[in-house]
């Protein structure tokens, strides 16, 4: 459910029609998101799903792999 949410603000964030996002795609290297994008994407996960990430789960490296996105944001999704 969550994930096809995420991949369609994903799309949205760097203007993608069609683009392919499976569980292993990095956002940085796949996709070609930069410091700003991945800003804007964490930010409109936020507001998208009433939530606030925390410090700690803000690591690049792991919000990098689509995969390791959709766990995070599942797991404060489905906390509420």
């Amino acid at each position: 459910m969550h994930a096809e949410s995420i991949k369609s603000i994903i799309r949205r964030v760097k203007r993608y029609d069609d683009v392919e996002i499976g569980p292993e795609t990095r956002l940085t290297g796949d996709l070609r998101f930069d410091s700003m994008d991945v800003m804007d994407l964490v930010l409109t996960l936020e507001q998208q799903f009433d939530f606030t990430f925390r410090d700690e789960d803000l690591d690049l490296e792991q919000l990098d792999v689509f995969g390791h996105l959709l766990t995070t944001v599942s797991s404060y999704v489905d906390a509420k």
